[in-house]
C-alpha cells in the first residue's frame, strides 16, 4: 500500500512538470516570431545613378528643371518592394528634393536639408532663361507677347515654396504667381506709379494756337510764365500766366493748344507801418488836429501800406492830460478816434 502511494505522487508530479513546459514554449515561439516581422519591416535605401533613373523621372527632370544638375537619388524600399524614389538636384544655385512614387510619377519637392527652427524666409533672383518650363508655358499661352520684368523664387525655412513674375500685357502689368513645381496658382495687376512733370515753357514756344487765343482775348497781356504738363512722359495741358490792367490769369490749355479754364490769380497781400515825422504829416491832418485838439502835443505818428499803397495814417497826440490816436485815410481825411489810457 505504501508503494502504491509513492507511485501514485510521483505520477502527479510528472504531470505538473509537463503542464508547466506546454505553457512557456508558445509564450517563446511568439516573441520570435513578432521578432522576425519587425526587422524585416525595416525601410532600405539603395543609391541609383543618374543614368539609371526611370525614364518617367528624367523626362520630368529635364521638363520642369531644364539645366539641372544632378547630386544624387535613391530608392526607398519597404520589405523588398520598392516604395518611392527620391532625387537630390540643384538649379541656379537652389538645392531641390524631389520624390516620385515606384512608377516615377511626381509626388512633392522641396530642399533637402534641417529645418530651422526659426522661420526664415530668402527671395533669389531667377533670370527669365532659367525659369521652370512650365512657367515660361503657361506665361507664353496665357499672355502672348508678354514683356518679362522679373522674377524670383522663395524658399522658406530653405524649403522652395514658389516662384513669382512679374510682366506687362497690353500696357497692364501683372503679378503671376507659381508653386515650386511651376504650376500656376494666382495672378493680379499691379497699379504703375503716376510720374508727373512739370517744364518751364518760354513765349516764343507756345503753340500758335495758344498764341492766338491769348492776342485775341486779353490784347496788349504781359507775359509772365508758363509750363508744361506731362504724365508718364505724354503732355496733358499748357498752363499760362499772364497780366492784364494789373489783374493776373491763370489760363489753361489742352494738349493741342485749346483753351480749356482761366482763373485770377490774387497776390499775396503785404502790409507795413512806416513812421511819419510830425512836419511830414500831410496839410489836411495838421489842420484837423490844430483845430479839433488847440494846443495837443505830438506823440508819434505812422503810415499803413497794403501791398506798397498807403491806406491809412495814425496819429497819437496828447491834450489836456488825456491820450488820442486819431485815424485818418490817405488823403488825410479823419475817419476814427480813440483815447488811450496813459500807463
Amino acid at each position: 500500500m505504501k508503494n502504491f502511494f509513492f507511485l501514485i505522487t510521483g505520477f502527479f508530479l510528472l504531470t505538473l512538470a509537463s503542464c508547466s513546459k506546454d505553457e512557456i514554449t508558445p509564450t517563446d515561439a511568439s516573441t520570435s516570431a513578432a521578432k522576425s516581422v519587425t526587422d524585416t519591416s525595416k525601410v532600405t535605401k539603395t543609391t541609383i545613378t543618374q543614368a539609371n533613373l526611370l525614364s518617367a523621372i528624367s523626362t520630368y527632370l529635364t521638363a520642369n528643371y531644364a539645366g539641372y544638375t544632378f547630386v544624387n537619388a535613391y530608392s526607398e524600399t519597404v520589405n523588398g518592394v520598392i516604395k518611392a524614389y527620391d532625387v537630390n538636384i540643384t538649379l541656379n544655385s537652389v538645392p531641390y528634393h524631389l520624390v516620385f512614387s515606384s512608377t516615377g510619377t511626381f509626388t512633392s519637392v522641396n530642399s533637402f536639408g534641417k529645418k530651422a527652427n526659426k522661420t526664415s524666409q530668402t527671395i533669389t533672383t531667377v533670370a527669365q532663361a532659367d525659369l521652370l518650363t512650365a512657367i515660361k508655358t503657361y506665361l507664353t499661352t496665357n499672355y502672348a507677347g508678354y514683356t518679362f520684368v522679373n522674377a524670383y523664387s522663395k524658399t522658406k525655412d530653405s524649403t522652395l515654396t514658389g516662384y513669382s513674375v512679374n510682366i506687362t500685357y497690353n500696357s497692364v502689368s501683372y503679378h503671376v504667381t507659381f508653386d515650386a513645381a511651376g504650376a500656376f496658382v494666382s495672378a493680379g495687376t499691379r497699379k504703375t506709379k503716376t510720374a508727373k512733370t512739370n517744364v518751364p515753357v518760354a513765349q516764343a514756344d507756345l503753340l500758335a494756337t495758344i498764341s492766338t487765343y491769348l492776342t485775341t482775348n486779353y490784347a496788349g497781356y504781359t507775359f509772365v510764365n508758363a509750363y508744361s504738363e506731362a504724365t508718364n512722359g505724354v503732355i496733358t495741358n499748357y498752363d499760362v500766366n499772364i497780366t492784364l490792367n494789373a489783374v493776373t490769369y491763370h489760363v489753361v490749355f489742352d494738349a493741342t493748344g485749346t483753351f480749356v479754364s482761366v482763373g485770377i490769380k490774387t497776390a499775396k497781400t503785404t502790409s507795413s507801418h512806416v513812421a511819419v515825422a510830425q512836419a511830414d504829416l500831410l496839410a489836411t491832418i495838421k489842420t484837423y488836429l490844430t483845430t479839433k485838439y488847440s494846443g495837443y502835443t505830438f506823440v508819434s505818428a505812422y503810415s499803413k501800406a497794403t501791398s506798397g499803397v498807403i491806406t491809412n495814417y495814425v496819429v497819437t497826440i496828447t491834450s489836456s492830460s488825456v491820450s488820442y490816436q486819431v485815424v485818418f485815410d490817405a488823403a488825410g481825411t479823419f475817419v476814427s478816434v480813440t483815447t488811450k489810457k496813459r500807463k
